[in-house]
């Protein structure tokens, strides 16, 4: 996924999917760390991810 891609599901609040851990929602585009963002999973937990391991749905 690029940043742009990652900008609009953000934006619409549409859920993006993780190749192993499955859907979640961006809740930030610009954490600490260049080409990732914080995602939100369904239990609640929010972490940084990479960009690479997310897909739309």
């Amino acid at each position: 996924m690029t940043i742009e891609t990652a900008t609009k599901y953000y934006i619409a609040k549409k859920p993006v999917r993780h190749k192993v851990l499955g859907e979640m929602f961006i809740v930030d585009l610009y954490p600490s760390r260049v080409g990732s963002v914080r995602v939100k999973l369904p239990n609640g937990v929010e972490m940084d991810c990479q960009l690479e391991f997310l897909d739309p749905t």
